[in-house]
């Protein structure tokens, strides 16, 4: 196998040693983990042998139903989600198209190792647990947008990472985001398979790339990293129209007091509301999750904000957000909250700022 590799086949290796390991363990909190650790690799494996051709890829209406499902205990999340998108209409960030890099797999590895490293001492010590089986744990992919997945193995303490190259300095972000996820389990591993928890995940990988963006500035003077910025903001913006095109749905469904039972219901419903627009196109913005990373980034700018007045405190409060004990959703959203960070504090500032940093780079060129 090549360097920084991994495949199907090393997967099934990992399940038949968790199953060899199983049949010998006695201990009852060992076999819980394990448990969990082999229906997960499972599940994998599943998936990863799935002929793509016999895969129904998700239409609106199903997306809809998902997102309904998901969304059924999320709703105390709707005023935060409001105020993100009434400020993302009142400022306007520009955005412009990144431009293509060279970046090796080992240029992308160094980097973030050493944005790592830049953070503190524990932090950077959960990290390496990952790092130092990169050769072994992270793969490299060519895909067409970005993307990045990680798997970690609780009883194992060893996550898998495949990361999709699109040759931009995204990649180095994709980088980050993912080994943030492994450095986040790290430090807990209860996180994994704690579904109250899920909503929440995304919290400190997409902070980290708003910090490791800052870094690559700083480091390489490229002002790219500004650019992704104003891209991935602009990306929560969409997002943000994709989850309120959701809830007028959700509204439109109560106050008719009965649900859309085909996708030619949810049809007629949306020419009610949008008689005057591309009702196709406007069913390609239902997003089965367009809540997930867009909770992560309104508490990420918080913690960016108290990052740029005091480093050492909000790497602080992201410690303690990681290691908070297992509660309800609604109540690990309170005491995230208790901790002081506070979803869409901040923003009005944070836009701004990453409006007038665009401006100005415009007049530059």
């Amino acid at each position: 196998m090549g360097r920084y590799s991994w495949n199907i086949y090393t997967l099934e290796e990992k399940l038949k040693n968790l199953r060899s390991i199983f049949a010998k363990t006695t201990d009852r909190k060992e076999l819980e983990l394990l448990y969990k650790d082999i229906n997960h690799l499972s599940d994998i494996l599943y998936s990863y042998n799935i002929d793509l051709n016999d895969c129904e890829i998700l239409g609106a209406y199903d997306n809809y139903i998902l997102f309904k499902d998901t969304f059924s205990r999320l709703d105390f999340l709707i005023p935060d989600f409001k105020i993100f998108e009434e400020s993302s209409k009142f400022i306007q960030v520009p955005k412009d198209t990144l431009k293509t890099t060279s970046l090796s797999k080992e240029d992308l590895l160094d980097l973030t190792h050493d944005f790592f490293k830049s953070l503190n001492r524990y932090f950077f010590g959960n990290f390496m647990k990952n790092f130092r089986e990169r050769e072994s744990h992270i793969l490299f992919k060519q895909k067409e947008d970005d993307y990045g997945v990680t798997y970690y193995f609780s009883y194992l303490k060893e996550a898998f990472i495949e990361i999709g190259r699109i040759y931009t300095i995204e990649d180095f972000f994709t980088t980050t985001h993912e080994y943030m996820h492994a450095t986040s389990f790290q430090i807990n591993g209860d996180q994994v398979y704690d579904e109250e928890k899920q909503i929440f995940i995304e919290i400190e990988s997409v902070l980290v790339e708003l910090l490791a963006a800052d870094f690559y500035l700083k480091m390489t003077g490229d002002e790219n990293a500004l650019l992704f910025k104003s891209l991935i903001h602009n990306r929560f913006v969409q997002t943000s129209s994709e989850l309120d095109l959701n809830l007028k749905l959700m509204e439109m469904e109560k106050f008719q007091r009965e649900e859309f039972p085909n996708k030619k219901a949810l049809k007629i419903a949306l020419k009610k509301v949008f008689y005057d627009g591309d009702i196709n196109e406007i069913l390609n913005c239902i997003n089965k999750d367009p809540e997930l990373y867009l909770t992560g980034y309104m508490f990420a700018i918080c913690l960016y904000n108290l990052f740029q007045e005091d480093k050492d405190k909000a790497l602080d409060l992201l410690k303690r957000k990681i290691l908070l004990k297992n509660s309800s959703c609604e109540e690990y959203y309170s005491n995230i909250k208790r901790l002081g960070i506070i979803p869409n504090l901040g923003l009005e500032t944070y836009e701004k700022s990453l409006k007038e940093s665009m401006s100005l780079k415009r007049k530059k060129n």
